[in-house]
């Protein structure tokens, strides 16, 4: 909503412009299409990932499928409105353009003022059935951020980086998506897409996404919230932690009563994104714990689910202050086989987003 896409369009081919999840009670929605020449403007019902689905793949569109709505041109421009939208997913295709069209630019512009705020939140997410995947978002001041832990095409872990601003109550997270790579000049950030975490229904959050020109989405398990007590107290620990010393490095952590979570995301020895991770049951605030750290192998991002392996490679050490700020964490580790370099530190972390950041405690 309010973000527009922009592409070149050779003649006569077409393109899924848009991926549109529309929330329960939506008013109505309009897609806008801007282009120096003559094309036509399509959209397409298509089903929302569910617990039975595997495939990240977004539907696509057969050239004998009937939109649901469309309309030509008219001196360059094309809009649709859909009044009483229909929930769930939507795809805009723009397509059977007369010439080539340079900077095709397209807008969606949602009046959500009679749906219900169904909202997502910071947390932990991973997609159903396809172990190995997760999401971990913060607040970081007026933005959110987020850590993906996914797979390459070659089926190695990577992490891809998200950050965008706090969405109103309602609406989705519509994050810019940056991938990492550490060089001679220090830690680089390139921007390779973008992504949306939306709550469409009482399923699960949906999260679309268009990373390298691919497009895909997953129905996405909430992890929920639950904090453990200090002295009595419930704390918020869950969230992003980094080492100010060390930049473009840090952890994903989820940590509840009986049971802690360490994504750790670096960089291997030749400067690409990887992650490690480690989970224990059961959380106890005094003393040490040490945690084994597993390096994770599978199928690619834009793959069906396939097998994921984990080989144990290292482990990770740690301790927190009194008022469980900051945390203190030793690692001995590889990124295992097949991948060049590993991790030999200790780290002080803090929060990335400050203060305000966590994923926030249940009320009592």
């Amino acid at each position: 909503d309010g973000d527009t896409v922009r592409f070149d369009l050779p003649a006569g081919s077409a393109a899924t412009a848009r991926v549109l999840d529309v929330p329960e009670g939506a008013a109505s929605f309009t897609v806008s299409a801007v282009a120096d020449g003559d094309f036509g403007l399509a959209l397409f019902r298509a089903s929302a990932p569910d617990d039975q689905r595997s495939e990240v793949p977004v539907d696509g569109i057969g050239d004998d499928r009937t939109p649901d709505a469309s309309q030509r041109s008219v001196d360059g421009v094309a809009s649709i409105e859909v009044v009483d939208a229909p929930a769930g997913r939507w795809l805009v295709r723009v397509g059977d353009a007369t010439d080539d069209l340079a900077d095709v630019a397209v807008d969606v512009v949602m009046d959500t003022a009679e749906a219900p705020a169904v909202s997502v939140a910071p947390g932990l997410y991973a997609p159903v059935r396809r172990p190995g995947e997760g999401l971990v978002v913060d607040r970081t001041g007026s933005d959110w951020s987020g850590v993906w832990y996914a797979f390459d095409d070659e089926g190695r872990s990577t992490w891809l980086y998200l950050q965008g601003a706090a969405p109103a109550d309602g609406e989705a997270w519509t994050p810019t998506v940056y991938r990492s790579a550490v060089g001679s000049g220090g830690q680089r950030l390139a921007t390779i897409g973008r992504a949306s975490l939306s709550q469409l229904d009482d399923a699960g959050p949906v999260f679309s996404f268009e990373i390298d020109g691919r497009v895909g989405s997953q129905r996405l398990l909430d992890f929920g919230r639950e904090c453990p007590l200090d002295r009595g107290t419930p704390r918020d620990v869950s969230g992003l932690w980094y080492d100010p010393a060390r930049t473009g490095e840090g952890y994903g952590v989820w940590i509840t009563p009986s049971y802690e979570f360490y994504g750790l995301f670096a960089h291997d020895a030749r400067g690409q994104p990887r992650y490690l991770s480690a989970e224990g049951q059961g959380f106890a605030i005094l003393g040490d714990r040490e945690l084994a750290l597993t390096a994770y192998r599978g199928a690619c991002l834009f793959c069906s689910a396939g097998t994921r392996t984990g080989e144990a490679v290292g482990e990770i050490r740690r301790s927190f202050a009194p008022s469980l700020s900051p945390i203190l964490t030793t690692v001995e580790a590889t990124f295992g086989a097949g991948l060049l370099g590993g991790i030999s530190r200790r780290e002080t972390l803090e929060r990335l987003g400050g203060e305000g950041a966590g994923f926030g405690c249940p009320a009592p």
